[in-house]
Order: structure tokens, then C-alpha cells, then sequence
């Protein structure tokens, strides 16, 4: 059967945007937050990839920086020890580097590209390894791979050999593992990070996708997109099985027939897996190996991405949206316009932002939820005109002092203007068309 929703290559700026499940091109912008402390004024920012945004006392969710990648960028994944964001550009076969402002990076790089790894040939999922400061990166060909990168070199160390057509991978910190969906061969491949082999290849059904990994029983959530079900694997935890059960199937998730479930992420305040579902377009939550509930989101529901404050990120890859469902009533709360075709996503929580890749549009959308960055060195402590945070507070506390909170407001506004837009992104690596999938 053809392949509906994996890349498709096709001539330079002709193309055909094949409808492709992954999180591509996203557009980065810089977070400005404003907090007010006993009359003074804290202000700070970052400039974007392209321009200035900036927020006084505004909500979320919203889009604040796109930053162009490489050709058809898909696979997301979030470095929490860099603050970076890696980008697996499929057109280009390179991957982007994004900084999100934070201390190893530098606040003043904040939502532009600061690297270009090459050596992929066809690179499309994305995973990062907390435990070796490694991102697991997919290269969908008809024999497969798996590039592992260092985040210190930002080179590839290794190439492991995997089954057909890998789509997509996610690590389990539990194990120390990194899986990977194979979508033509129908079945997943199990990498050890500690030699970078191959230690199981678990059967699931066909077109297997974008997964989630439930880090309360050790189960690891595999999409079938043409089988209309979910495959549940068990990683040896005592939750769900234990060694026995080791990359082991132990449940099948029945969804409706002709649903194309493509994507899935995981809720950990209330143990449910969200389930994308391209066709008609909504989301399944899944608590007990069930579905539970189905929430009608935009067309061509790609994955789910689950952000603490409790909501649930749905990009609609033929909608260019991205759909924001409330965990706690499982409805539809807002809708964020982004590129074309969004497909893959990947949460930052030190900068309270999701980033979207564009597969269409070859860009990144960075969309801020609205709430504080909750770690040091995030855009919340950025710098206006060369001024550190705490040099910025004090001049907005003795603003705020003199003439109180209002006038405090527009002074500090007036003095520190808007923020100097950084310097554009790098050029792209020119394209380099990979064979694509059988048909």
C-alpha cells in the first residue's frame, strides 16, 4: 500500500508536501517576560531569529519565534543539559542546533541556529539520552539506521543498524534503552546505550510511529498506523511485568477502524497516554489500555506533546495549527496557528515553550504556554542593552519606587526600548535528496 504519511521526495521548490507525521521546521521566538516586585519593575527579553517579540502582562499559548532550518525538518528532540534543540532535517540530511537561551548556549543565541551536524543521510526521528548526553537520531531508508550524535561535539559517534524504514525513537531512562519504531518492517528495535547495539527487535503491528514512554509501569506506547491499534511494550519494570516481560508485547490497544493513529505522549499527572489520530482527526486518551475518550482536534492529528501545566499539544499537520487540549476536561482550549504541516513537537520546560517543526515551510514554530521558565538562565533572565537580570531589577525597582508600578512600567519601557534583533541563522547545507520510501 502507498505510504501516505511519510516523506516523499520530490523536486526543489516544486514539490508535492507529501503528508508526513513528524515534527519538522519549527519556528523559534524569543519569550519577554514582565514581573512586578513590591512596586518595581522586572523586565527582560531575547531577540529571536527574526525580530523582537516581546509580552507585558499577556497570556498564553502563543507562537513567540519561528527559526528556519534545513529542508523538511522533522524529528524534535529537547537537550536539557545544553538547553538546545535538535532538528532531524529529512530534505537536507543534516540536523539543526537550536539554543533556547539557556546558560550553555548563552542568552543572547537564544532562538537561533548554532549548529549544522552532517552525516546523516536521511534523517527524520530524534531522541535525547539524558543518561549519556547523547541524541539517538533515525535515518528513514529502506535498510535503517540509527546516527548517535554527542551534544558536546555535536558529531556522530556511531551508526547502528536497525530494521526498515525507522520513522521515529524515544529513550527510556529507566533502562537506559533507546527504541525505535521501524514503520516497514513492522516492529521495533531495542538500543542499548551502552554499546550501541541492537539487544531485542519486539513485533508490533503494521506502520509503527511516533511513541511515548510511561515512565510509571515502564511501558513504552507504539502507535500502529495501519493496523488502527497501539502496541504496549514492556521495558522489565516489576509495574509491568518485570524480566520476564522484558521487550515484550503485553497489550494491544484497539482504536477505531481506519483511525491512523500516528503519534502519542505521555501524561504523567494523571497516568494517561494521548493518542494522535490523523484520521478524522482527534485524540484518544488511553489510562487502562483503553481508549477513554476521544477529543476532536484539527485535521491530520500528528502526535501529542504533554506540558505540566496540564495541557496537551496536538500539531494538525493539514490544518498548519497546533490544537491545546485541557488534561482535565480533555477539551480543546485554544488553537495556535503555525507553518505548514506540522508534525513533530518536543517541550522545553526551562523555557515553558514547545517547539514545532514545520515540515512544509522548512521552519521551527516556538510556542510559549504562558507560564514562568522555571529554571535559572532561561529567557526570564535574559539581558536588555548589555544589563544582566539583576542589574535590570534594580533599575525597575527604583522606577518602580519613584514614580510606582504604572509609571514604572512605560519608563523602563521607554528607557530599555525594544530588544536588538540577533543575527540571522546560518546558511542551509544544500539539499540532499535521499531515495525515498517504497511505495
Amino acid at each position: 500500500m502507498v505510504r501516505k504519511h511519510l516523506p516523499r521526495r520530490s523536486t526543489p521548490k516544486a514539490r508535492v508536501v507529501p503528508k508526513v507525521r513528524a515534527s519538522y521546521a519549527a519556528v523559534v521566538v524569543g519569550l519577554t517576560l514582565v514581573a512586578s516586585v513590591a512596586g518595581g519593575i522586572h523586565l527582560s527579553g531575547q531577540a529571536s531569529a527574526r525580530g523582537v517579540s516581546a509580552f507585558l502582562g499577556s497570556s498564553g499559548p502563543k507562537v513567540v519565534a519561528n527559526i528556519t532550518v534545513g529542508d523538511e525538518p522533522a524529528g524534535v528532540a529537547y537537550d536539557n543539559r545544553t538547553g538546545e534543540v535538535f532538528v532531524a532535517n529529512y530534505g537536507s540530511a543534516n540536523v539543526s542546533v537550536l539554543c533556547d537561551g539557556g546558560p550553555y548556549c548563552g542568552a543572547d543565541m537564544k532562538d537561533q541556529v548554532v549548529g549544522t551536524i552532517t552525516g546523516v543521510p536521511a534523517p527524520y526521528g530524534a531522541a535525547y539520552d539524558a543518561g549519556k548526553g547523547e541524541i539517538f537520531v533515525t535515518n528513514f531508508i529502506g535498510a535503517g539506521s540509527v546516527a548517535v550524535i554527542s551534544d558536546s561535539t555535536d558529531h556522530v559517534l556511531t551508526t547502528v543498524r536497525v530494521g526498515s524504514s525507522p520513522a521515529a525513537d524515544l529513550y527510556d531512562p529507566g533502562t537506559g534503552e533507546v527504541f525505535a519504531s521501524n514503520f516497514e518492517s513492522a516492529n521495533v528495535s531495542v538500543i542499548s546505550d551502552t554499546n550501541n547495539k541492537v539487544v531485542a527487535n519486539v513485533s508490533v503491528g503494521d506502520g509503527p510511529y511516533q511513541m511515548a514512554y510511561d515512565s510509571a509501569k515502564g511501558e513504552v506506547f507504539v502507535p500502529n498506523e495501519d493496523s488502527s491499534n497501539v502496541s504496549v511494550i514492556c521495558d522489565g519494570s516489576a509495574a509491568c511485568g518485570g524480566a520476564a516481560d522484558r521487550n515484550k508485547v503485553v497489550a494491544t490497544v484497539a482504536l477505531r477502524t481506519g483511525s491512523t493513529p500516528s503519534g502519542a505522549g505521555y501524561d504523567g499527572a494523571k497516568g494517561e497516554v494521548f493518542v494522535a489520530c490523523q484520521d478524522p482527526g482527534n485524540v484518544s486518551s488511553d489510562a487502562t489500555n483503553a481508549a477513554v475518550a476521544n477529543v476532536t482536534v484539527g485535521s491530520g492529528a500528528a502526535t501529542t506533546v504533554y506540558d505540566p501545566v496540564g495541557e496537551v499539544y496536538v500539531p494538525d499537520y493539514h490544518a498548519s495549527a497546533v490544537s491545546v487540549i485541557s488534561a482535565a476536561n480533555n477539551s480543546v482550549v485554544a488553537t495556535v496557528g503555525v507553518g505548514t504541516n506540522p508534525s513533530f513537537a518536543a517541550y522545553d520546560p526551562s523555557q515553558s515553550e514547545v517547539f514545532v517543526s514545520n515540515y512544509g515551510t522548512d521552519n521551527v514554530t516556538v510556542i510559549w504556554d504562558g507560564s514562568t521558565p522555571s529554571t535559572p538562565g532561561s529567557s526570564s533572565s535574559g539581558s536588555f542593552l548589555g544589563m544582566s537580570a539583576s542589574e535590570g531589577f534594580a533599575v525597575g525597582a527604583l522606577l518602580g519606587v519613584v514614580v510606582g508600578l504604572a509609571v514604572g512600567v512605560g519608563v523602563g519601557r521607554l528607557l530599555l526600548g525594544r530588544h536588538r534583533a540577533a543575527p540571522g541563522a546560518p546558511a542551509r547545507a544544500p539539499p540532499v535528496p535521499p531515495p525515498g520510501p517504497s511505495s
